[in-house]
């Protein structure tokens, strides 16, 4: 048995900007999968969905026919859409390789990307098949190049990335009756930049990761559809058409974007943007002066966590609140804040989702927080914290339910999520037993409620196709529904007051959120607040309105006082919502989905005498790499094929390899064990076969875990690793196993120390198994050159201290190259190495590094470079420097 460790996987990279794993979450293959073929679309779907099935495939012909006027398509293979309902967060995804667009069902929060629109599905599909439009886009010689290659020539995937949302952002808002350039909330955050003179430069949404700060990712999408939204304005929607045409005939690298950009618009990039703060600056002032003109809302401000903080919720004493938030330096969770005093605890660490509920005793809160319920599903369920003791208990599994209200002490209402519905459930909390209480058509979306303190009325917020959202209250005895607001202005987060008579409402009904209160008994209406920023999802006390408001660093809980006698009266004048009538006849006929359908490969890469291929089919059950080369030194090919088959809950993989003198064949079963969004634990069991001078076969398994955990004062990460592998060879009975752990805690917030320590062991029945030394091995020593000592045995541990110096986010031009940020790390390595460990010799050394963290081409290639040097411990050897090269594609 030869001593080379097939590890199938690498143990994971410490991160502490985002407190949470981002994991694969696969399409279930148990699943009946079906398609619809339309004249220029594939509509792939679970069975039981083909009314969305059968919408979606309406929608996308006439998205078709309105966005090739735009950009004319450059292939004529269709395009996949796949339906999901696997996930309780709206998003849809694109993949250009092979033309196919993954659509979540559930309809968005307002919060999350606002609600002006007059449908989620059409949205959705006019967004990413812009997209697929622009992406897929290829003239002069890129087209040549995409004939002879296939589709992995992609020239305008090499933009910076507020251009590439910038084309979906403005097909969305002006080829789908809504989008983001239209919405009150991302208006409010380009309002908020301008007013604090925090507007962001090109450099800083470049990518999605080009900025460390609020709004993070968004900023991409806001500042691309707003800039955009200004080029067609002043130049032309023509004009964007054509740099589109030009940037798709650029050779990426050596041709820019500020290249199009001067030959269209005959201005640099850097005058654009002058122009276009110009342009949003003469709105905001206005927009700004007539806010004050009215008189500023006195407000207090009781957190300073910006980001994504939301959901307060007051107890019935006023004596707290409880709150969720997500910051990406801190263990997002649920918090109190403690009225009086203003202390601020943090209570349970998960993504919390929608408002808490506080039982009537102040005994528990019930909440919901998104996880995932296997390697399939990432859903919406309900847990119960002891106040108390703060124990948490799970109420339910794969429930999809949030926003819990208590009807009684032992029964709660919650809404729930279902093939794109939304339902109102409710739960005998003594037995858990579940039943619907009253449900809703999929074109009528709860968004959430509250009920009244006599626990006899609901309040919602619901939203209907054709963009209207508002406020509704529901008689719980009749079930009758009836309708307080009825317009275009989004009415949410209805909330009573404590003596029932108002409810308090969020409104952007003046072009700025605010809150609102509706007088049940005389039928009026009163203007309660009048902001800068915004004012969302109030909680009402005896004296005070506590509620999520807004500033320019994110989502913070403030307070205002509650005087009804000082609100001002304002009319709400009643539309008419027109009835949403939908004929859908088609002349499709659904077929059953085969992967065979659509595997073959999109593309191929050449190599030196060589080239490489990838394929897949649209739900990844199957996906296979092949690589083949002529080794011109040797005179003899080199092949390797990898081949993966997605089960149910695992995955069956085959990898050949084969070198000309030497090959291995690898079989071997991926199954996860835990899945979560803080804990991920797998399992690899496989069978090898390897030919050299002669043929061995071996068993190998191997086990990952990793886990985030941590509160206010610590952050913690664990990554562990156990590998095996036995020869069945009975003449040898080789046997090797490796473990290895690493931990690493720090202090949380931006530009924080962290110490960490890292152990591994590796034992072996066969001599001279184990390498000890060098940079990257798996017995690293640093100051050692790789094979200083070799064994049957080895191990070695560090302990390493390491610190963020500098926080630059900030690139070349428009972000071409760009350096994120600077650390410096100080380490402690020892290590042994030998047949007979008892003599072998203990080797250490002591070093320091210094690296910055970079990306080139907009973020598709992340890099980190720098300089270490480390000493051994023993003086007859010298201190030696290394270079530090993490990464690439």
């Amino acid at each position: 048995m030869k001593c080379h460790f097939r590890l199938i996987s690498l143990m994971l990279v410490f991160s502490f900007i985002l407190p949470s794993f981002v994991y694969a979450q696969y399409i279930n293959p148990s699943y009946h999968w079906k398609v619809i073929e339309t004249s220029h679309f594939i509509i792939i779907y679970p069975e039981g969905f083909e009314d969305i099935a059968e919408e979606a495939s309406i929608i996308a012909e006439d998205v078709h026919k309105s966005l090739v006027k735009f950009i004319k398509p450059s292939s004529t293979d269709k395009t996949a859409i796949v339906l999901l309902d696997n996930s309780d967060f709206a998003n849809g995804l694109t993949n250009p390789l092979d033309k196919s667009i993954r659509i979540w069902l559930v309809n968005p929060n307002e919060l999350e990307i606002g609600s002006k629109f007059d449908s989620w599905l059409r949205l959705v599909i006019t967004h990413e098949y812009m997209h697929i439009l622009h992406l897929d886009q290829v003239r002069g010689t890129s087209k040549i190049f995409r004939d002879i290659f296939g589709r992995i020539i992609l020239p305008n995937q090499f933009l910076p990335y507020w251009m590439i949302e910038g084309y979906t952002v403005y097909a969305e808002t002006y080829y789908a009756s809504g989008g983001r350039a239209n919405d009150t909330l991302f208006d409010m955050y380009l309002r908020e930049m301008y007013r604090n003179n925090k507007l962001l430069e090109p450099d800083q949404v470049s990518s999605y990761d080009s900025l460390n700060s609020w709004p993070l990712g968004s900023a991409v999408y806001l500042y691309g559809g707003s800039i955009f939204e200004y080029i067609a304005k002043k130049y032309g929607e023509d004009k964007l058409k054509r740099i589109s045409e030009l940037t798709s005939s650029y050779i990426p690298v050596l041709m820019g974007p500020d290249l199009a950009i001067k030959e269209v618009l005959g201005i640099d990039y850097k005058t654009l943007w002058r122009e276009w703060k110009d342009y949003i600056g003469a709105r905001y002032d206005k927009q700004i002066e007539e806010v004050k003109k009215e008189g500023i809302t006195d407000t207090k401000r009781l957190t300073r966590w910006g980001y994504r903080t939301s959901s307060p919720i007051v107890s019935s004493d006023g004596a707290f609140v409880l709150y969720s938030f997500s910051n990406p330096y801190y263990m997002p969770g649920l918090r109190m804040l403690e009225l009086g005093d203003g202390k601020d605890t943090f209570l349970i660490k998960g993504e919390v989702y929608g408002k808490p509920a506080i039982s009537l005793d102040r005994r528990y809160a019930i909440y919901s927080k998104i996880d995932y319920t296997d390697i399939f599903n990432l859903y919406l369920d309900l847990y119960r914290l002891d106040l108390g003791n703060k124990t948490e208990e799970r109420l339910t599994k794969g429930l999809r339910a949030y926003n819990p209200v208590f009807l009684s002490e032992n029964t709660i209402l919650f809404l729930r999520r279902d093939s794109g519905r939304v339902d109102i459930g409710m739960m005998k909390l003594d037995s858990n037993s579940v039943s619907t209480f009253l449900s809703f058509s999929r074109d009528t979306q709860v968004k959430s409620m509250s009920i009244s303190p006599d626990r006899k009325f609901l309040a919602l917020s619901i939203w209907k196709e054709g963009g209207y959202q508002d406020i509704y209250l529901i008689d719980l005895e009749k079930k009758t529904l009836t309708q307080v607001t009825s317009d275009k202005a989004t009415d949410g987060s209805p909330e009573f007051s404590r003596d029932g008579r108002y409810i308090i409402f969020s409104s952007d009904r003046s072009g700025i959120y605010n809150l609102y209160a509706y007088d049940i008994q005389e039928k009026k209406f009163y203007r309660v607040t009048n902001l800068f920023g915004g004012a969302f999802e109030p909680t009402i006390s005896e004296d005070k309105i506590i509620f999520i408001g807004y500033s320019y660093e994110g989502y913070d809980v403030y307070a205002v006082e509650y005087m009804p006698n000082m609100w001002k009266e304002v009319e709400i004048k009643r539309e008419e919502i027109p009835e949403i009538t939908k004929e859908i006849k088609l002349s499709y006929t659904s077929r059953d989905y085969r992967s065979l359908d659509y595997i073959l490969p999109r593309f191929w890469i050449p190599l030196p005498f060589g080239f490489l291929t990838y394929g897949q089919d649209y739900l990844e059950l199957n996906t296979y790499f092949i690589t083949f080369l002529y080794d011109i030194s040797n005179r003899v090919p080199v092949f390797s094929f990898d081949y993966s088959r997605r089960l149910y809950n695992f995955s069956l993989n085959l990898n050949i390899n084969y070198d000309g003198d030497n090959d291995t064949e690898m079989l071997y079963l991926s199954l996860p064990l835990k899945v979560s969004l803080f804990d991920v634990e797998n399992l690899y069991v496989g069978l090898t076969r390897t030919k050299s001078n002669d043929i061995n076969y071996s068993l190998f398994g191997q086990w990952n875990y990793s886990n985030i955990d941590g509160n206010d004062y610590f952050i913690l990460r664990r990554d562990a690793l156990l590998y095996t592998e036995l020869s069945l060879d009975p003449n040898t009975s080789a046997v090797a196993t490796i473990g290895s752990w690493k931990g690493k805690i720090g202090r949380p917030g931006s530009l924080q120390p962290s110490l960490g320590l890292n152990l591994t062991l590796g034992v072996s029945n066969i001599p001279d198994c184990f390498s000890l030394g060098g940079e990257n091995e798996t017995f690293a020593l640093h100051g050692y050159e790789a094979g200083v000592d070799r064994g049957s045995t080895a191990f070695v541990g560090s302990i390493w201290l390491e610190k963020p110096i500098t926080s630059i986010y900030r690139g070349l031009k428009l972000g071409e190259v760009f350096l994120e940020d600077v650390k410096a790390k100080l380490y402690l390595e020892s290590g042994i190495a030998g047949n007979d460990i008892y003599t072998a010799r203990l080797r250490g050394c002591v070093g320091g590094e210094l690296s910055v963290s970079t990306s080139i081409e907009y973020g598709m290639v992340p890099l980190r470079l720098g300089l270490g040097v480390s000493k051994p411990l023993e003086s007859e050897y010298p201190a030696k420097i290394y270079i530090i090269l993490e990464g690439g594609f």
